[in-house]
């Protein structure tokens, strides 16, 4: 009997102390290019009408806000339509005498396409790769680069 006792108490206690935890889920915020720009941490609380949520950022050392357009040095870069079925118009503007370069990666690494680019509208064509993810690798020069993600579907 001090068995089902004891059992009756725990399952209870542990009853209690569910009800109590607040509910937590994660929510992520992407700019226009597709890249994560924050993320935040949601809790719904039991005490609040069903569904009130209230959330706090969750700092991260990998998470960094971007704005749309990317910046490399001087210049501008935009790159639409994101998602895309195939070709990705980037344009670069600015001013720069530097040779530019546009590498196109699968989302394992592997480099898929790589060609010079200059200022204005460039075209990509990601009509040949599956569906998925890619990075898009922007070279200003030998020492400058920034990257963001382009995702293809139909």
């Amino acid at each position: 009997m001090k068995k089902f006792y004891l059992i009756f108490i725990l399952t209870c206690f542990y009853a209690i102390l569910l009800d109590c935890i607040a509910k937590e889920s994660i929510v992520f915020e992407y700019d226009a290019a597709g890249n994560r720009t924050a993320r935040y941490i949601v809790t719904e609380d039991s005490d609040e009408q069903p569904g009130a949520l209230r959330g706090a950022f969750a700092e991260s050392d990998d998470i960094t806000k971007s704005d749309s357009p990317i910046t490399l040095g001087d210049l501008s870069i935009d790159a639409y339509p994101n998602p895309t079925n195939g070709p990705v118009a980037i344009d670069i503007k600015g001013d720069t005498d530097q040779p530019m370069n546009v590498e196109v990666f699968s989302n394992v690494g592997a480099s898929l396409m790589s060609k010079a680019v200059a200022l204005g509208r460039n075209m990509i064509d990601l009509s040949s790769y599956s569906d998925g993810q890619y990075i898009v690798v922007v070279t200003l020069g030998a020492d400058k680069s920034t990257s963001f993600k382009v995702i293809k579907g139909n």
